[in-house]
C-alpha cells in the first residue's frame, strides 16, 4: 500500500480529473440524514451517497455470516459441555456408591452430599472453562492468521497479525463453566438428595422410571425438531442476535428426547430375533434397556457430536464442490491477468499490452470488464462492463433462469443479466423491467437472465461493452484481462513471450494455476472448520469411553456373579464391545439425522440470507462412510481397553454393599 498525493497518483495512474470518493465530515450541529438527503437532490443519480454506520454494517456482513455459522456449533457445542458434565458426574456418583453409604451412615445428610456433588462439578466447570478458554484463544489466533489471506485478497488490507489475549473473556468462559457445571450436577446430585439411603446401589428404579414415559419423550422431541426447522426461517433467524442458538438447540434436544424410543426401538427388534443372536449380545441390549436414561444421554450426546461433524462436513463440501464446479465453467481462457496486477500499471500500458495480446496469432479472443459502483434503490450494487460476444463464444457464464438466455436482446443493448445475490435482494427475476440511471439518462433494460456470480454478495449488472461505453461513468476499475489461445497454442510459450514483452510489470497465470489458488483462499478460509471436525471426533470417543465406563462400573455385581458362575474374561469383553456397538448404531442415526437437518439449515438459509447464492446440497458421502466406519472401529478399540483395563479384576467388595 501506498500513500501519495492526489497529484502524484494522477501522474502515475494517468487518471487526471477523476475522482472515484468523496468523504464529507459534518459539523456537530447538523444532521447528516438531511445533508444527505439535500446532496442526492443536487447531485446526478449516479452517484452513491452512503452513510457511514450502513457502510459499515454492509461490509461486516460477511462476518455477520460467518458470526451466525458460529453461533449455530456454539448453542451445539454448549448442549454438548453441559451433557459430557453430566457424564463426568454420573462416572464419579457410581464409582463413590460406597462412599455415600458409609458418609450416610456416619450422619451426613443426603442434602449435605448433592451440595458436594455440585460443588465438585462447578470446580471442574471452572477449571474446564479456563482450559477451554485459553485453547480457544490459541484457536481463535490460528484461525485469523488462516483467513488473513482471504481477507487481504478480497477485502482490505489487514494490519493485525493474530488475536490479543484479554482477560475479561477468560473469565467470563470460567464462568460459563461453572454454569455449565452445576447444570451437569443437577441430575447426580437429585438422584442422591432424593433416594432412600437403602437405594443407594440400585440404579434400576431411575432407568425404570423413564421407560412409561418413552412415548411422551418422543412426541416432544418430535415438536422440538419441528420448531427447530421453524425457528430457521429468514425473518426469524435475523430478529435477534439470540435467534441463531434456538435453531439448533430446539434440533439437538429433539433428538436427544427420541434417544429413548430409539433405544427401545432397537430393545424390541433385538428381542424378535433373539433366536438368532447369541449370549452376550442378548445381556448387551438387556443391560442398555435397564440403564435406559444414562445410555439415552450417552446417545443423544454421540448423536449430537456426530451430527455436528455431519453438518460441517456437508456445509463445506456443498461449498467447495459448487465453487469448483463454477470455477471450472467460468475459466475458460487460457490466460489470465488479474486486476490486482492490473492497478499497478498505467492506462498507456495497458492499451499497448491489449493491443500486443491481440496482435498475437496464437490469442484467438482478449476479454476485459470493468467494474462500476451503483446505487440501486439506495444500496450499492455493481454495474460490470464486458464483451458479452465473447461470454457467449466460449460459454464462460453460468447461468440460473433461464439456461438458454436471450443472448441478441443483451448484444443490441435492450437487456441486462443480473446476478443472482442481485435477483434475490431485490426481488427481480427474469422478464421483469429494470430502469438504470446513467449519467444524467435513464435507460429501460429487461432482464433476460440470472447467473450465478460468487466473486461479490452486493449484486452486479451485467451490460454489453458496447451500452456502457457511451457513458462517462465515474470509479470504474478493471476486473482482468483474459486471453483466450487457440487449441494448438502452446500456452507456456505464449505467457513467456508476453512476460518477456512487459518484464516485471505484469503477473500472469494459467487456467490451473488461477483455479489452485482460488481453491487455496477457499481451504485457508474454512481451514477453522476441519479443526472442528477433529474436535467433534474426538469429543465422541471421550464420550463413548465415559458411556462404557459408567456402564462398567455401575455392572459390577452383575459381572461378578457371571464369573462366579463360569463366564470367562473373554465373554464379558464380548458383553462390552457389544454394548458400545449398540450405542454407536444409536448414536449413527441420530446424528444422520440432525446432521442432515443442520446441513439444510447452513446451506438453504444461512448462506442463501447473508449471502444471496444457491449452493448445492452435496454430503461427502465417501467421508462419512469413512468417518462412521472408523466411529464403529473406535468403539470396538475402545471397549476393548476398557474392558481389559476395568473387567481383569472384580474385587470381591462389590458384593459386600449389596
Amino acid at each position: 500500500v501506498v500513500i501519495a498525493d492526489l497529484s502524484l497518483v494522477d501522474e502515475v495512474m494517468q487518471s487526471f480529473g477523476l475522482l472515484t470518493e468523496v468523504n464529507l465530515r459534518f459539523k456537530d450541529e447538523l444532521e447528516g440524514e438531511a445533508v444527505a438527503a439535500r446532496l442526492r437532490e443536487l447531485l446526478p443519480k449516479d452517484v452513491l451517497i452512503v452513510d457511514p454506520d450502513k457502510q459499515f454494517q454492509r461490509i461486516s456482513q460477511t462476518s455477520e455470516a460467518l458470526r451466525m455459522n458460529l453461533t449455530f456449533l456454539a448453542a451445539l457445542s454448549l448442549l454438548v459441555a453441559l451433557l459430557l458434565g453430566f457424564q463426568v458426574m454420573s462416572l464419579l456418583t457410581v464409582r463413590r456408591k460406597g462412599d455415600y453409604a458409609t458418609l450416610i451412615s456416619l450422619g451426613t445428610s443426603p442434602s449435605h452430599l448433592g451440595k458436594l456433588i455440585v460443588f465438585e462439578s462447578m470446580c471442574i466447570g471452572v477449571v474446564g472453562g479456563v482450559v477451554g478458554g485459553l485453547l480457544g484463544h490459541l484457536l481463535g489466533d490460528y484461525t485469523v492468521r488462516a483467513v488473513q489471506t482471504t481477507i487481504d485478497h478480497f477485502y482490505t488490507p489487514v494490519w493485525e497479525r493474530g488475536v490479543q489475549f484479554d482477560i475479561h473473556v477468560l473469565l467470563c468462559v470460567a464462568l460459563l463453566g461453572g454454569c455449565i457445571g452445576l447444570l451437569g450436577a443437577l441430575l447426580p446430585a437429585w438422584s442422591v438428595f432424593a433416594r432412600p439411603p437403602r437405594e443407594y446401589f440400585s440404579r434400576e428404579s431411575e432407568s425404570s422410571s423413564l421407560r412409561p414415559r418413552v412415548g411422551y419423550l418422543f412426541f416432544f422431541g418430535i415438536l422440538l425438531i419441528g420448531l427447530g426447522m421453524l425457528s430457521a426461517s429468514p425473518q426469524f433467524l435475523t430478529s435477534n442476535p439470540f435467534a441463531p442458538f434456538l435453531s439448533p438447540l430446539f434440533l439437538s434436544v429433539g433428538m436427544l428426547l427420541l434417544s429413548p424410543a430409539l433405544l427401545f426401538a432397537f430393545a424390541c427388534v433385538g428381542r424378535g430375533v433373539s433366536q438368532y443372536m447369541d449370549s452376550a449380545s442378548l445381556i448387551a441390549l438387556e443391560s442398555v434397556t435397564a440403564r435406559l436414561r444414562d445410555m439415552s444421554i450417552a446417545v443423544g450426546a454421540l448423536g449430537v457430536a456426530f451430527g455436528m461433524l455431519i453438518g460441517i462436513s456437508t456445509m463445506i463440501s456443498s461449498f467447495r464442490v459448487t465453487f469448483q464446479e463454477w470455477l471450472d465453467h467460468i475459466l475458460k481462457a487460457d490466460l489470465f491477468v488479474s486486476h490486482y496486477e492490473l492497478t499497478g500499471i498505467s492506462n498507456r500500458e495497458r492499451e499497448k499490452f491489449l493491443n500486443y495480446s491481440a496482435a498475437n496469432p496464437a490469442v484467438i479472443g482478449v476479454h476485459t470488464a470493468t467494474q462500476y459502483p451503483y446505487t440501486f434503490k439506495n444500496s450499492k450494487v455493481f454495474l460490470r462492463s464486458t464483451n458479452l460476444e465473447l461470454s457467449r463464444d466460449f460459454d464462460t457464464l453460468v447461468f440460473l433462469s433461464p439456461k438458454e438466455p436471450h443472448w441478441d436482446s443483451v448484444l443490441q443493448g435492450a437487456g441486462v443479466f443480473v446476478s443472482e445475490s442481485f435477483s434475490r435482494k431485490f426481488d427481480i427475476s427474469v422478464g421483469e423491467s429494470l430502469l438504470l440511471h446513467l449519467s444524467g439518462e435513464s435507460l429501460d433494460f429487461k432482464v433476460e437472465g440470472v447467473f450465478q456470480d460468487f466473486s461479490s454478495d452486493l449484486g452486479s449488472i451485467l451490460i454489453h461493452d458496447s451500452v456502457l461505453s457511451r457513458f462517462a461513468l465515474p470509479g470504474g476499475h478493471d476486473l482482468g484481462i483474459s486471453l483466450f489461445l487457440k487449441p494448438s497454442a502452446d500456452v507456456e510459450q505464449v505467457q513467456r513471450e508476453l512476460l518477456q514483452e512487459f518484464p516485471g510489470r505484469l503477473k500472469m497465470r494459467d487456467r490451473r494455476a488461477l483455479k489452485l489458488e482460488a481453491l487455496r483462499i477457499f481451504d485457508n478460509t474454512f481451514t477453522i472448520t476441519y479443526v472442528l471436525q477433529g474436535l467433534t471426533l474426538f469429543i465422541s470417543a471421550l464420550f463413548l469411553v465415559l458411556a462404557l465406563l459408567l456402564s462398567v462400573f455401575d455392572r459390577r455385581k452383575e459381572q461378578l456373579t457371571l464369573r462366579t458362575i463360569g463366564a470367562s474374561f473373554g465373554f464379558l469383553q464380548q458383553v462390552v464391545v457389544r454394548e458400545a456397538l449398540i450405542l454407536s448404531a444409536s448414536a449413527t442415526f441420530l446424528g444422520v439425522l440432525l446432521g442432515a437437518a443442520l446441513s439444510w439449515v447452513l446451506v438453504y438459509r444461512i448462506n442463501v440470507i447473508f449471502f444471496g447464492w444457491t449452493v448445492k446440497l452435496l454430503p461427502p458421502y465417501l467421508v462419512m462412510i469413512a468417518d462412521i466406519g472408523g466411529f464403529f472401529v473406535v468403539s470396538v478399540a475402545l471397549a476393548v481397553l476398557i474392558s481389559r483395563v476395568s473387567l481383569r479384576e472384580i474385587p470381591l467388595e462389590v458384593l459386600r454393599y449389596e
